[in-house]
């Protein structure tokens, strides 16, 4: 069975909060383990001041865990249907893709085509919104 990790962008601070970390501005263990998982999830959901971003299941060419609204660089040569440059995680009708920066063309995210075009995440649009910026090589 798969596990499911999450992480999340505080929007008052400005940073991420990964699954094993302490936010102390508002008194929450994100793993407490005396709290069942659905009761911790009910808390942090009803949290208005965090974005929550889902794990895809899916590792990058360097063994990092790709999470929707990552940003990630293809490193092989390969165009992924004429996408050259960045391309954004996102999550939808049930799914993860990749969306190409100021295009409407989506790609399904897999394990298969991390390893056919080398797809590396650089970043992520909270943390890096510098890198979504549309190359003039593209």
């Amino acid at each position: 069975m798969r596990e499911f990790n999450f992480r999340a962008w505080n929007n008052e601070r400005n940073e991420m909060a990964n699954g094993d970390c302490k936010d102390t501005s508002d008194n929450i263990n994100w793993k407490l383990p005396f709290m069942s998982e659905v009761s911790l999830i009910n808390i942090l959901l009803s949290k208005e001041s965090y974005i929550y971003m889902q794990s895809t299941g899916i590792f990058d060419i360097q063994s990092n865990e790709i999470y929707e609204s990552d940003i990630v660089l293809k490193k092989t040569s390969a165009t992924v249907y004429g996408v050259k440059g960045n391309m954004i995680v996102v999550f939808d009708d049930g799914a993860f893709y990749l969306t190409a920066i100021g295009k409407n063309d989506v790609n399904r995210l897999t394990q298969h085509s991390v390893q056919r075009y080398g797809l590396e995440v650089v970043g992520n649009i909270y943390e890096n919104p510098e890198l979504t910026i549309r190359s003039q090589l593209d």
